[in-house]
């Protein structure tokens, strides 16, 4: 039998995928989507992580787009193309 509890709830946090987080040598980042479609990495803080979400403490606004997938060729200022939004 499997028990789930809710511990703790967190109104208007700002979540990701947990895959979109790098390990970088000055600490957790993702790169984020700019209007011009170019990427920016963006140092970001999170406190946890859930069933393959992050929550974001500091460093994103809701509402941006972060890179999920492929973010080891990337480099700042590069031209981003979205292949696949779940939108779609």
């Amino acid at each position: 039998m499997n028990t789930v509890m809710t511990l703790a709830q967190q109104s208007n946090a700002t979540v990701i995928p947990s895959q979109a987080i790098t390990a970088g040598q000055r600490g957790s980042f993702v790169y984020v989507v700019q209007a011009d479609s170019t990427v920016a990495p963006r140092a970001v803080v999170s406190s946890r992580s859930v069933e393959g979400q992050a929550v974001i403490d500091n460093g994103l606004k809701p509402g941006e787009t972060v890179v999920t997938d492929g973010q080891v060729r990337l480099v700042p200022s590069a031209k981003f193309q979205i292949k696949n939004s779940l939108s779609d």
